[in-house]
């Protein structure tokens, strides 16, 4: 067996995200080819499958640095705290926050750490994951902004930036490295010098979203619709915009005095994003 090092899982994770990693298409990503490959949650195929988790296990396995590749599964295991017991079943985001718990290593946001494995939804109902890679603090010490790498963000691995109050944020998983508090607090990586903030406008296109549409645009409704409150444990992050969305975003319309046809039209995104 190998061991994982915090600054290599960070390393990783930063790599596909500067790389602008995109899906394939339908949910299959190289990611998923991975998992498959050493079986790491057979019989349920990963390849296809919503994957930011996915993303998430793959990367802990190319951390590991075993010379055996078939070794790198149970490394990876290993250090994300998954029992033996739950190797047969999905690594979903609820049964990955569910393997922390188990082992008494889930925590609040506010004792999160870099490399920690942060989890996104309801407590017990988490939709989506990533993994920290640097956080700011307060004059107190008190955490103020994390900073992720995320895998099927808006169908990509992507970077992420988060206020620590966001209800969105369920907890962290602490995974069990062999340097958990040695190099990037003994050796911190220079912070590079501030760029110039830019000034000006930018515009973006939106589709028109409706019931049977799917994708990373279907994501980024449901996890606004939850930020203003509406939905809550009925909007899952699967891409897929189902009965629940449209009732959802028909309750948003009325509440906000536009017409219900539960379309997302540009009235609805403008209110969401504005």
């Amino acid at each position: 067996m190998g061991s994982i090092r915090r600054t290599k899982v960070i390393e990783i994770a930063k790599k596909y995200a500067d790389e602008g990693y995109h899906e394939e298409g339908e949910n299959r990503t190289i990611f998923g080819e991975m998992c498959d490959a050493v079986g790491y949650f057979a019989p349920q195929k990963k390849n296809g499958a919503p994957w930011c988790h996915t993303f998430v296990d793959a990367v802990f396995m190319l951390a590991s640095d075993s010379k055996d590749e078939s070794d790198k599964k149970y490394d990876a295991q290993n250090y994300l705290g998954e029992q033996p017991s739950y190797n047969n079943l999905s690594c979903g985001c609820t049964y990955g926050a569910g393997y922390f718990r188990d082992i008494g290593h889930f925590y609040d946001i506010g004792e999160a750490y870099v490399g920690d494995v942060i989890y996104f939804g309801e407590r017990g109902h988490e939709s989506h994951v990533g993994i920290i890679i640097d956080l700011d603090y307060d004059g107190d010490g008190d955490i103020t902004t994390i900073y992720t790498v995320e895998g099927n963000k808006a169908d990509a691995v992507r970077y992420g930036e988060y206020d620590v109050r966001s209800s969105y944020i369920s907890g962290v998983g602490k995974p069990t490295f062999d340097d958990y508090y040695d190099d990037l607090n003994d050796n911190p990586e220079p912070k590079p010098e501030p760029v110039p903030v830019p000034t000006g406008t930018v515009s973006i296109e939106l589709d028109i979203l409706s019931r049977g549409s799917t994708g990373g645009q279907v994501n980024t409704l449901k996890a606004l619709l939850k930020e203003f409150g509406y939905g809550g444990n009925e909007l899952v992050l699967d891409g897929d915009f189902d009965w629940a969305t449209e009732e959802t975003v028909k309750k948003f319309q009325r509440i906000n005095n536009l017409e219900e046809t539960g379309f997302v039209d540009k009235d609805v995104w403008s209110l969401l994003l504005l």
